[in-house]
């Protein structure tokens, strides 16, 4: 017996950038910007239609590598990374029940 799924997520980061947010008085960086551009869709594959989709899916976090400047509550580029993750997931879900 084989069994089927009854759902499909498909995913392409589109784009990515880390770039610098904000400045200090010299000129200094402050703080960075993560951003990811996803294209998603999420199918129901027993009834044949989409969901959800977004193909400009912007999200973005920032960081501060200096705990005392910025007002980021990230350090690193990984952890803003993984948050645009869980909010990636979250997203997704949030809309795809939105429809049902």
């Amino acid at each position: 017996m084989t069994i089927a799924p009854d759902c499909q997520l498909e995913g392409t980061v589109i784009d990515f950038s880390n770039n610098a947010f904000s400045y200090d008085q010299s000129n200094s960086v402050q703080e960075f910007q993560v951003k990811i551009l996803f294209s998603v869709t999420f199918t129901d594959l027993q009834k044949n239609i989409v969901i959800y989709e977004n193909k400009s899916l912007l999200l973005t976090e920032n960081y501060a590598p200096r705990p005392d400047i910025g007002t980021s509550s990230f350090k690193t580029k990984e952890e803003a990374e993984k948050q645009i993750y869980l909010d990636l997931f979250q997203t997704i879900l949030k809309n795809s029940l939105e429809s049902w």
